[in-house]
């Protein structure tokens, strides 16, 4: 753990924090900078209910056929679909929608496919005519609520 005292500086995910403190009550604000500190090395709380958001995410990117929608399949294709099975774009057997994850560490959270299927559909293959298709894709809404998590639980708010 740091030390604490008249000019510090922590060094956080994405930037730095200087604190210059004078007066009183430097007691306080050094017990809630230890405290900040503290929450800061265990993100795990804050990533364990925004890996259950993405997934919610993600169930959404596949109701709505992609945000921003996806691009349509190919008419032939959509023709022998159709015939074939009754799922939309990027569902035929209902495994690829149902196969995302999420794993938490105290710094870190990883969503991820269980599927092969992903990784070709998520970026696309040019090469092959598939075009890319996100399933997991942060909007701005997205990030704001990650953000308002890791603000709660460094601040408790």
């Amino acid at each position: 753990m740091a030390k604490f005292g008249k000019n510090t500086r922590l060094k956080i995910v994405g930037g730095t924090l200087e604190v210059n403190m004078e007066g009183k009550g430097i007691d306080r604000w050094l017990a809630r900078i230890q405290r900040f500190q503290l929450q800061a090395e265990n993100l795990d709380e804050p990533f364990g209910k925004f890996g259950l958001y993405m997934l919610g995410v993600v169930e959404r990117n596949f109701a709505a056929e992609g945000r921003p929608k996806w691009k349509p399949l190919n008419p032939d294709y959509a023709k022998w679909k159709a015939k074939h099975s009754s799922g939309g774009i990027l569902v035929w057997s209902g495994k690829l929608r149902k196969s995302f994850r999420y794993r938490v560490t105290p710094r870190t959270l990883q969503i991820y496919s269980t599927s092969r299927l992903f990784p070709w559909h998520q970026e696309g293959v040019p090469q092959n005519n598939l075009p890319a298709r996100p399933m997991v894709n942060l909007q701005p809404r997205d990030r704001a609520e990650l953000s308002k998590l890791i603000r709660s639980h460094l601040y408790g708010n």
